[in-house]
């Protein structure tokens, strides 16, 4: 049975802020691999107590992992992914049995300060002549070199996936550096946001985060899911492989600066 409490006690917060977010996460999935969805939950905490619009967020992100994963299916490079998500689903574990202690605020102020200084490295080195691995199949070879990396990164994704939904950021300062066609990126970074997702459903039932109430909601959310999806998929035709990585890296720089603002840690 439906229960739509959740709406009637903050109408005009959850429409504003819920519907914003919504757009927010279906574009930045379908558009540029999801990283941009971080900011969603501050959104939602406008609107909405953290474990609440974590449960009525969690739904929204999974519809629009599956939309991503089956129109990127043929661009998801296998091996990659299972790197990813192993090390992600590794990193939720630890992020599950720590749920209680882990201080967010710190966890933010770390993501943050790691997500600026690899984008500033990344505009430096436009600057230097390079090596541009660009392809997939380069990406492919570099990915038994990169398995510890994974191994950091994507657990400390998983973790900070769990506790705050803002995995995309280190699993962007994973992926970002493989230089993979904008198409594999998104279809990589989708199926392993899929699978991870799906992984964490399990957790926040055991943690009764779900409830008939935050499932109403993300029902309301989901009907303004398709137009954000049909947005990220035009911007990413949009646009070449460099202007991309830009964007991608620019992003980079604000969410990370976001989160080191937002923690409150001094």
């Amino acid at each position: 049975m439906l229960d739509f409490s959740i709406i009637t006690n903050a109408p005009i917060g959850f429409f504003v802020f819920g519907i914003l977010a919504t757009l927010l996460v279906a574009i930045s999935k379908a558009g540029f691999g999801g990283a941009m969805g971080a900011l969603s939950l501050p959104l939602m905490l406008l609107a909405l107590p953290p474990s609440l619009a974590l449960s009525v967020l969690l739904p929204v992100f999974l519809l629009c992992d599956f939309y991503v994963g089956w129109k990127y299916y043929r661009r998801a490079i296998r091996r990659i992914v299972i790197v990813m998500t192993l090390a992600a689903c590794l990193g939720q574990v630890a992020g599950w049995l720590l749920y209680k202690q882990i201080n967010a605020e710190i966890l933010m102020f770390i993501i943050g300060a790691l997500a600026v200084f690899t984008a500033v490295r990344y505009f430096w080195r436009l600057y230097r002549p390079v090596e541009n691995a660009g392809l997939a199949r380069a990406a492919l070879r570099q990915v038994r070199r990169r398995i510890d990396r994974a191994l950091g990164w994507m657990g400390l994704a998983g973790i900070a996936s769990f506790v705050s939904l803002t995995g995309g950021i280190p699993s962007q300062i994973y992926l970002l550096p493989l230089n993979l066609p904008r198409a594999y990126y998104v279809g990589t970074m989708g199926w392993s946001f899929l699978l991870v997702n799906l992984a964490k459903l399990p957790f926040f039932v055991e943690l009764g985060l779900f409830d008939t109430a935050s499932l109403s909601a993300s029902l309301v959310l989901a009907v303004f899911v398709p137009i954000g999806l049909a947005l990220g998929v035009w911007l990413n035709r949009a646009m070449n492989d460099a202007l991309f990585y830009h964007i991608s890296h620019g992003f980079l720089i604000l969410l990370g600066a976001k989160l080191i603002l937002q923690a409150n840690i001094w």
